[in-house]
């Protein structure tokens, strides 16, 4: 079972990669096409949050809406 600290954890791309299957490129046109979870940056490092992508494999996650 998944904490609450463990969903808020931030994950970097190649665990992001090994946890859904895609590759890079794929991810990234998927971020473009706003049906996948857009990174958020620190530094220069792309930090996925853990619940976001659970919730994409999931098939729950969707775009919030601006």
């Amino acid at each position: 079972m998944k904490t609450e600290a463990t969903l808020q954890r931030r994950i970097r791309l190649p665990i992001v990669l090994d946890r859904v299957g895609l590759k890079r490129s794929a991810i990234y046109k998927r971020i473009a096409a706003k049906t996948f979870p857009a990174p958020m940056k620190d530094g220069g490092a792309s930090l996925w949050l853990e619940r976001d992508i659970e919730a994409y494999i999931a098939g729950t996650w969707r775009a919030p809406q601006l």
